[in-house]
């Protein structure tokens, strides 16, 4: 990624801000979900080192980053990925391409609906949602 990087965080930057301006004219809330590093989740079930497949890691920190200054949530799915390919070995895309298979899209589905129920809860503490 190199010196690519900084155009990319500017790029992003330019355009998480400018989505967060757009949705809070028309009352809605943003959150951006990130992709975990699939290939670094089962390059490690495999025995590789740990560490991140083609600049993912440092992807995921730019974006931490430019979203925590633009005040938007970013739900980053690496973790939930990671922790269900080490307790269930299956995997979230086809095999036949990258997109995300049914237990990718469940699982990104629940910790969507995890993270929205967990910003209710903090925003209406004590009241009781079903």
């Amino acid at each position: 990624l190199g010196g690519q990087l900084d155009a990319m965080r500017e790029a992003a930057r330019y355009l998480v801000e400018q989505m967060r301006d757009f949705s809070a004219q028309h009352g809605v809330r943003l959150l951006f979900v990130m992709d975990g590093d699939r290939m670094a989740i089962y390059d490690k079930a495999a025995g590789a080192a740990p560490g991140d497949s083609s600049g993912w890691g440092t992807l995921r920190a730019m974006m931490r980053e430019v979203t925590r200054d633009a005040a938007v949530d970013l739900l980053d799915l690496h973790e939930s990925f990671s922790a269900d390919y080490g307790r269930n070995r299956q995997r979230f895309n086809f095999a036949n391409d990258y997109h995300w298979n049914e237990h990718g899209h469940e699982l990104a589905a629940q910790a969507i609906y995890r993270h929205i129920a967990d910003v209710e809860r903090r925003a209406h503490p004590g009241e009781e949602r079903q």
